[in-house]
């Protein structure tokens, strides 16, 4: 397939607008006629679809190619069985995706907001994200995380915020406000020194 030609340039220009003119319109011309290949457009549609591929095959691709030791279990226990029809002992439970994405969440809030009861986190979870209360639930119950430690978070933020807290008032607040238990918002009052 041939190319056009550019069209033809006068043999002089009288000012210096026509001479820029020209040349704009040779540069413009050049540019309509590159490949389409080379124009910018192409190259970063194929640059996203590339990096939109490599980010599914990283999430799909099944892991790292490191076994965990469940994994490694269940194989052993299916090289072992020589065909027998005995029961494998159950796969640890992963959960559902929304159970998944609640335990994503709230750790998100651990890291990023901290000073969170037990209870409370379900309870941002269920309100705040409308996580069902069993996602939730099962979300918090296995995240290892002291809840000693998060009262104690907990009362340094109302003190650097508010200040003026007795003891009796800041295990108050703990208890009913953030639903710590008892232990817990004693333990959070004695952190700053109340």
């Amino acid at each position: 397939m041939s190319q056009p030609t550019p069209p033809a340039a006068p043999s002089q220009f009288t000012d210096a607008k026509g001479a820029k003119a020209q040349a704009k319109a040779e540069k413009a011309y050049r540019k309509a006629s590159r490949p389409f290949y080379k124009k910018k457009r192409f190259i970063l549609l194929a640059a996203i679809l590339l990096i939109v591929i490599i980010v599914m095959a990283n999430q799909s691709g099944g892991g790292n190619g490191t076994a965990t030791s469940a994994d490694q279990t269940a194989a052993e226990q299916t090289a072992g069985g020589g065909g027998s029809t005995a029961e494998s002992a159950p796969a640890p439970d992963a959960g559902t995706v929304s159970q998944q994405s609640a335990q994503d969440k709230a750790e998100q809030y651990l890291n990023i907001m901290g000073g969170f009861s037990h209870d409370g986190l379900i309870r941002q979870l269920t309100t705040g994200d409308g996580f069902s209360t069993e996602d939730a639930t099962w979300a918090v119950d296995r995240l290892d995380v002291d809840w000693n430690e998060q009262a104690a978070e907990k009362a340094k933020q109302y003190q650097d915020t508010m200040g003026g807290f007795s003891r009796s008032s800041m295990i108050q607040q703990l208890t009913v406000g953030d639903a710590f238990t008892q232990a817990e918002a004693e333990h959070g009052a004695s952190a700053v020194g109340l």
